[in-house]
């Protein structure tokens, strides 16, 4: 507020605008710091006066918007709000708002309302992934096995980082076998998850007794091998 009242308004404009977006990521932080000391409020002024000098940058309008869910500021919402509808095209706002929509309701613990709203996220961008992970928690929350099963298997097609796929693909798996009773949906998505991890123990186990239980004896015998290899090998590394 200082520096507002000393300087022109139009220097400390243009003096904003040319600050590289590092600074404002630093400034984000700032906020974080205000949020943890429960300075709620400066924070929120914090956020509008950046968002006047950088009415274009997200990751602002995300910290602004989330913050005045928090503090059910209806008024500084709209703000927020608005400067995205301003400053994106409909291709990139949409998917967006849809998001702010579903943590809006989240916020007010709808949460099936909200899932509805993230669902919405990820058919305008599949790759977004706090709301899948919100969504996650939802299906989980409420028991929706089906919706997280499909939510799982659409992440795995787009998801380019090794680990998290791998753990998609063994919770997917479990979620079939353990909740879903589809067997052979579980089958393919294990075996999927061992030409990753081949020697999984629990998940060996698991696709052993299905292939035993569907008479699948050939397969039965590959992985059976399998398993006897991940013996050998923790045998040996036991004797090192």
């Amino acid at each position: 507020a200082h520096l507002r009242e000393s300087f022109p308004r139009e220097y400390l404009a243009q003096y904003f605008q040319d600050l590289p977006d590092s600074h404002y990521i630093f400034s984000l932080a700032q906020v974080d710091q205000l949020v943890q000391a429960d300075h709620h409020t400066e924070a929120l002024e914090l956020l509008t006066t950046l968002a006047e000098y950088k009415p274009g940058f997200l990751p602002l309008i995300d910290k602004g918007t989330e913050l005045a869910i928090h503090e059910r500021t209806g008024a500084q919402f709209s703000y927020f709000t608005n400067l995205l509808a301003e400053n994106f095209t409909p291709e990139e706002g949409p998917g967006y708002s849809y998001y702010l929509a579903g943590r809006l309701l989240a916020g007010d613990e709808n949460p099936a309302l909200a899932a509805v709203e993230y669902e919405k996220v990820l058919g305008a961008n599949p790759l977004h992934k706090d709301a899948f992970l919100r969504l996650y928690a939802i299906y989980t929350k409420l028991e929706e096995h089906e919706k997280l099963a499909a939510l799982l298997a659409g992440r795995i097609e787009v998801e380019t980082a090794p680990e998290y796929k791998r753990r998609f693909l063994r919770d997917l798996g479990d979620l079939y076998m353990e909740k879903l009773g589809m067997e052979q949906e579980g089958l393919d998505t294990y075996k999927a998850y061992l030409d990753e991890v081949p020697y999984e123990k629990e998940v060996l186990t698991s696709v052993c007794q299905t292939l035993e239980k569907m008479g699948e004896r050939e397969e039965l015998i590959t992985y059976l091998e399998q398993s006897l290899g991940y013996e050998k090998d923790k045998s040996a590394r036991a004797a090192l």
